[in-house]
């Protein structure tokens, strides 16, 4: 099952690059539907849904992705952000202080951080 949880989200990242964010995270759906601990699956849906503007619902997959230990600069870099599009600043600091920390080069995590204070 996990060749087939890997070619479909392949194809949920096609369709992201195609601009097609609602199939995208349709189809990261059906593997968190079989899988909902999924954290490739998790990490995905959380920056589509980041990149519509439901930052409700990205927050909640991504933290759910933030769940196993991964050095990876992008989730946090999503997280921080839709944090402070919901209001909870405080909550920003820590992803976005990870995704500095991942990733020293990245201006935008330092930027929002300044945001967040």
């Amino acid at each position: 099952m996990h060749a087939l949880h890997a070619q479909l989200l392949a194809v949920a990242l096609g369709q992201r690059r195609a601009g097609q964010l609602d199939q995208a995270l349709a189809t990261c759906e059906a593997v968190l539907a079989e899988a909902p601990e999924h954290a490739q699956a998790h990490m995905l849906a959380g920056m589509i849904a980041h990149e519509q503007g439901r930052h409700g619902v990205a927050v909640e997959h991504l933290q759910a992705a933030a769940q196993e230990p991964r050095g990876e600069p992008d989730l946090y870099d999503a997280l921080g952000p839709s944090l402070l599009e919901l209001g909870r600043n405080e909550a920003a600091l820590e992803p976005l202080a990870r995704a500095s920390a991942l990733d020293p080069e990245r201006p935008g995590p330092r930027f929002r951080t300044g945001l967040a204070l």
